[in-house]
């Protein structure tokens, strides 16, 4: 997931710079070059497109180990064997039943 985002926020640069390259004039029938508004609200939404990319782009990246991350802390507890509550994976005693068992080591 995260090459993906990179992919996207690679791509969405790219929109950005041919937005920005753009040539928004024309030429009139006296042959000068004057600026066409609509061409202008084009590139503007070129960019806000992109900008839009980008930050979604961003956002995958960043993120993508997010999963990862919670399930690591999920792992520190396990069921005591004797009456099957949860107790911390380093427990020596048991908090609801005060029945011995053995440490587990963390990974």
């Amino acid at each position: 997931m995260r090459g993906f985002g990179i992919l996207i926020l690679v791509l969405g640069t790219i929109g950005i710079m041919l937005a920005l390259n753009m040539d928004t004039s024309v030429t009139n029938s006296a042959g000068a070059k004057v600026t066409d508004l609509g061409l202008m609200a084009d590139r503007q939404l070129y960019i806000l497109g992109a900008a839009a990319v980008i930050i979604a782009g961003t956002l995958m990246a960043a993120l993508s180990g997010i999963r990862k991350r919670l399930a690591l802390t999920d792992t520190a507890t396990r069921p005591c064997p004797v009456c099957g509550k949860t107790i911390n994976i380093t427990a020596v005693k048991c908090t609801h039943c005060a029945a011995d068992v053995a440490p587990l080591e963390r990974k």
